[in-house]
């Protein structure tokens, strides 16, 4: 890759669809309005501030880790292996556990319960918002005080009993977006 530029080489990045997190370390400030086009994690001035990379750094590590994660289940002794980010939300149905994920629906035996616990225990984001519902806030189109919308267009009801406590965790959760 002789003479090419950090822009240039993002451009490659991206137009291979190859998963990355960018974060660009330049002292000139002049290609703001080029890394708009490549979607850059981050951008740190030169000199360096050790801290600041830090912090840049531990937060891309901790989204790229996040994305690698796996929800694993076993219905019928099989157990399948469902990465966490595909799945939008879980929906308890009595003894019976649905997973709605962006291409098809799983089932298995649980209690959202369990899974609410394990989501918490791996620092997982997902958002009980009903006593049926556990929904992934990556997946939410829109919110209102009684229903949210998933990416896919399904409606779900926020039980009165989570609606104050789904309104701060998903200002929370969309903070760190």
């Amino acid at each position: 890759m002789n003479d090419v530029d950090g822009i240039q080489a993002a451009r490659l990045i991206r137009a291979q669809n190859i998963p990355s997190i960018l974060i660009y370390i330049s002292a000139y400030e002049t290609y703001f309005k080029q890394l708009f086009e490549v979607e850059p994690f981050h951008f740190i001035s030169k000199p360096i501030n050790v801290h600041l990379f830090y912090k840049y750094f531990m937060e891309a590590y901790k989204k790229l880790t996040s994305q690698l994660q796996f929800f694993t289940f076993s219905f019928h002794q099989r157990y399948t292996k469902v990465p966490i980010s595909e799945i939008m939300y879980f929906e308890s149905r009595g003894r019976t556990i649905l997973i709605h994920t962006t291409t098809m629906k799983y089932r298995f035996l649980s209690k959202l319960d369990i899974i609410e616990n394990y989501m918490l225990d791996n620092e997982i984001h997902f958002l009980r918002i009903h006593q049926s519902y556990l929904i992934n806030p990556y997946h939410i189109r829109s919110i209102t005080l009684s229903n949210i919308e998933m990416v896919d267009h399904s409606i779900l009801s926020i039980g009165p009993k989570y609606q104050a406590q789904v309104r701060l965790q998903y200002l929370y959760i969309v903070e760190e977006l």
